[in-house]
């Protein structure tokens, strides 16, 4: 399993340290909350909110390196989730799993990088 490493986005985007870690935190917190919509959203057939909320999320996947969940999400985003598409909610669960993997290392490595706060 890969780990949560900012490394390859500091060196990409040229940031410093302090706005490195402050762009964990954000995505962290929106992580968060994003996971309890989808969750929402699965348990009430919300597909359209789903799909709102994978598109939002995409560029932070994808800015952190995080590409199993980055394909699935485009998968999600090229064939559709809802009623008429078979699998919608085994999809979701599954990007849920690697969303809250991935929430547990940002997690992990905010307390063991807690920045200059």
């Amino acid at each position: 399993m890969k780990r949560f490493d900012p490394t390859a986005m500091r060196q990409f985007s040229g940031l410093n340290d302090e706005m490195v870690h402050s762009l964990v935190v954000t995505f962290a917190e929106e992580l968060q909350s994003s996971n309890l919509e989808i969750k929402e959203a699965i348990e009430t057939r919300n597909w359209q909110l789903a799909r709102r909320l994978i598109h939002t999320m995409r560029p932070g996947f994808v800015m952190f390196g995080e590409h199993d969940a980055s394909i699935l999400m485009g998968e999600i985003l090229e064939h559709g989730i809802g009623e008429d598409h078979p699998g919608s909610i085994e999809i979701l669960h599954r990007y849920l799993e690697i969303s809250r993997d991935l929430q547990r290392q940002i997690n992990e490595y905010l307390t063991t990088h807690p920045g200059n706060n």
